[in-house]
């Protein structure tokens, strides 16, 4: 469980230090602000999530687990998906008038922390089943495939590095522990958990 938990924080964090190493204090000061409002998007699924994990843990049928999973799965998603919007459409002068005018472009920056945002808000549910049934290693795995496509994208491009690809690689490791869990819990789901 902490190795994935630390793995899983190496997927947060590395990007600050890509761009401190690359970029510039400032440029960290930018992202670090941004990336505060999907981890704020992530509270409510995760509070779903803790929830869910409270329920499988003391439910005796897997069967009935996985549903509540995917009922659950739902909701996140659905919540993820309008608080998304509802960030989305904050306009830029407002985080310029808030922030100064050196976070304009906090919109644009969110944008590229979109799909990570949508795909951590889908499967978030998944995560705290495994957990749940002490399934840890599935969870390792999803958090070592991400950091792996995050480090991979973010040394591909690190002579050329920008915040919008901190943003993408960032996202795009998210998106691969997302398919990663959905994919095998979705096959796990349909032949029957272990």
């Amino acid at each position: 469980s902490q190795t994935g938990h630390l793995i899983q924080f190496f997927n947060y964090r590395l990007s600050y230090v890509f761009i401190l190493e690359y970029m510039s204090q400032s440029a960290l000061g930018i992202y670090s602000t941004v990336f505060v409002l999907p981890e704020t998007i992530w509270i409510f699924g995760n509070s779903i999530g803790t929830v869910l994990h409270m329920k499988v843990v003391n439910q005796e049928s897997r069967k009935e687990s996985v549903k509540l999973t995917w009922k659950y799965t739902k909701l996140s998603s659905l919540l993820t998906i309008a608080l998304i919007v509802v960030v989305a459409l904050i306009p830029s002068a407002f985080w310029a008038w808030l922030l100064g005018e050196e976070f304009v472009e906090i919109n644009e920056l969110f944008y590229w922390l979109i799909p990570g945002t949508l795909a951590l808000g889908v499967s978030t549910c998944i995560s705290h089943y495994y957990h749940a049934v002490k399934r840890f290693v599935v969870l390792i795995w999803a958090s070592s495939i991400g950091l792996i496509i995050k480090i991979g994208i973010l040394f591909y491009f690190s002579s050329n590095l920008s915040l919008s690809i901190v943003g993408m690689a960032s996202s795009m490791g998210l998106v691969g522990i997302s398919i990663y869990l959905i994919i095998r819990f979705s096959l796990e789901s349909r032949k029957g958990p272990k």
